[in-house]
């Protein structure tokens, strides 16, 4: 019968149970972490009475990024292409908008130039 060979991950005893157990531990802790941060961004947009969209979260977490300097739409949307995503810019000021309207955002106009926006509280 031949020997079988002991999993890159098995523990000290060849069992694998421990490492495995740590391992899968791990994977669960950071996906729960994430999976929490997610959430809390979701949980804002609909107390705010929005649904979760692709292109809201993408600007809110833009917004974040940002932390507290106030971005023009044209700004925003710059980033949205840098990072490949399939965005509009009338889609960016509609969501602004709508972020305003709920709270999320204020929009500041400083003379002539564009509006330019931040999340309130960041």
């Amino acid at each position: 019968m031949p020997k079988s060979v002991p999993s890159p991950l098995a523990g000290l005893d060849g069992s694998g149970h421990d490492r495995c157990r740590f391992l899968k531990c791990a994977r669960m802790t950071v996906w729960i972490g994430v999976k929490q941060e997610v959430r809390m961004e979701t949980q804002d947009l609909r107390r705010a009475g929005l649904k979760v969209t692709h292109p809201r979260m993408r600007i809110l977490e833009i917004l974040e990024a940002s932390d507290g300097k106030h971005m023009t739409a044209e700004d925003i949307y710059r980033k949205l292409l840098e990072h490949q995503d399939d965005i509009g810019l009338a889609t960016v000021y509609r969501v602004l908008t709508q972020f305003e309207s709920a709270g999320l955002v204020r929009h500041l106009h400083l003379g002539h130039g564009p509006g330019r926006y931040a999340l309130i509280g960041g």
